[in-house]
C-alpha cells in the first residue's frame, strides 16, 4: 500500500512535467540598476563646515558677521542707557577642519600631472590634480592627500620622497584648503 502511494505521487509530480513542451528556463540578471561608472577619476576634498562650533563650556555664542560692524552686534536693550553698550571684538572663529596635503609638482602640461599622478596612484598614495592660475597662466599641481593629522602627513611625505627619489622629485607639506 505505501509503494503504491509513493508510486503515484511520483507519477503526478513528474508526468506534468515531461508533457509540458516550452520548458520554463531562468534566464538570469538581464540588467542592472548600478549606474554606470564616472567619465572621469573621483576626486575627494574636504571642505570647512558651514556653520561654526559651539563655544567651549557649553555657552552658545551669537556669531559675529563679518558684513555687520562689530558695535551693531550688542544693541542696548530698552532699559539699559546707552552709555553702558560694550564694544564687542570681532573674531573670526575657525570653521571646519584643516588638513594636510604634500605637493609633488606643478605643470603646465595636464598630461604630465596626468603621468605622475598614475604613478602615484600605483604605488599606493591618494593623490589629485588641483588646477589654478598663477600670473595668468594655468598650472596643474599634483598634491598627495588630504591627511588630517599633521605627524600622519610628516610621515606620508617622508615615504613619498624614498618613493619618489628615481624622479629627483621631493614633496611640499602645505595646509589644506
Amino acid at each position: 500500500l505505501i509503494g503504491a502511494t509513493v508510486l503515484v505521487s511520483l507519477a503526478v509530480i513528474f508526468v506534468p512535467m515531461l508533457l509540458e513542451h516550452d520548458p520554463e528556463q531562468d534566464q538570469g540578471i538581464t540588467h542592472s540598476n548600478v549606474p554606470p561608472r564616472p567619465p572621469q577619476d573621483f576626486s575627494s576634498r574636504i571642505l570647512p563646515l558651514e556653520e561654526a562650533p559651539p563655544a567651549p563650556g557649553g555657552v552658545e555664542q551669537e556669531a559675529v558677521s563679518p558684513s555687520r560692524p562689530a558695535a551693531e552686534t550688542t544693541a542696548p536693550s530698552p532699559a539699559q542707557p546707552p552709555q553702558q553698550v560694550e564694544q564687542v571684538e570681532q573674531v573670526e572663529a575657525r570653521v571646519g577642519l584643516s588638513a594636510w596635503v604634500i605637493q609633488v609638482g606643478s605643470f603646465s602640461n595636464r598630461e604630465n600631472a596626468d603621468s605622475l599622478i598614475a604613478e602615484l596612484r600605483e604605488k599606493g598614495f591618494p593623490a589629485f590634480i588641483e588646477q589654478a592660475e598663477v600670473s595668468g597662466k594655468q598650472l596643474f599641481r599634483v598634491r598627495v592627500g588630504p591627511e588630517v593629522d599633521k605627524v600622519r602627513a610628516e610621515a606620508m611625505l617622508v615615504d613619498l620622497d624614498r618613493a619618489l627619489e628615481s624622479k629627483k622629485l621631493k614633496g611640499a607639506l602645505k595646509r589644506y584648503p
